[in-house]
């Protein structure tokens, strides 16, 4: 009797509200489509710049074409230690001069590969290193960043849980995760793009089956 009445006190239930509602806070929110759409959609409303690309080397005609317009004057494009970027057909496609994050100032191209994407944000994870220096995400004009549509998941958590795993030995010194081109409001309410960090988000989506 004395246990029965023990669990249906006004004590278990609060406590039995207090975890269904923790529970229901740590849920993760359904997604409006599916993962590319998602990521897609959001990355666009926060003023990025998305284009699906069937094959890695399509990223120097992308920039000759969308960045530069056709231009054919010298280009600089940044990037870090990283074979699958600096093996691109550059030299078929425009007059590109590639050059190392420490050659990067303000203004100008930078190219990276994303680890993951987040749909539910519409963010590009960028984890720092030879092959991704950090400064080349916020010191360019134009940010220009690969993400594998396989490679695009529906929320942080499971992003973080990828990461862990692929980092067994501790993640990296930084975790950058870019959602648009960098923006303020905050002088006069007005607002503007390239603030503190690129004015132009390009998020390249390489389709699924092709590298």
């Amino acid at each position: 009797m004395a246990e029965q009445a023990k669990s249906t006190s006004p004590g278990a239930t609060d406590r039995a509200t207090a975890l269904a509602a923790v529970q229901a806070l740590r849920a993760k929110p359904p997604l409006k489509a599916g993962l590319v759409e998602t990521f897609s959609n959001t990355l666009t409303a926060q003023g990025g710049t998305v284009q699906k690309i069937t094959s890695i080397d399509e990223v120097p005609a992308y920039i000759r074409n969308t960045i530069l317009k056709g231009d054919a004057s010298e280009a600089q494009v940044a990037m870090g230690e990283n074979p699958e970027l600096s093996s691109l057909p550059w030299a078929e496609n425009g007059n590109f001069q590639i050059v190392t994050f420490e050659a990067v100032k303000h203004g100008g191209i930078s190219v990276a590969t994303a680890e993951l994407g987040v749909a539910e944000s519409g963010s590009l994870v960028l984890l720092s290193g030879t092959e991704n220096p950090t400064p080349n995400n916020f010191l360019p004009d134009h940010h220009v960043v690969v993400v594998k549509e396989s490679e695009i998941v529906g929320h942080q958590e499971e992003m973080w849980e990828i990461l862990r795993k692929r980092c067994p030995d501790g993640l990296p010194r930084a975790v950058n995760l870019v959602s648009g081109p960098s923006s303020t409001g905050d002088v006069n309410v007005t607002f503007v793009f390239g603030a503190h960090g690129p004015i132009n988000l390009h998020a390249l989506i390489l389709s699924s089956g092709t590298a």
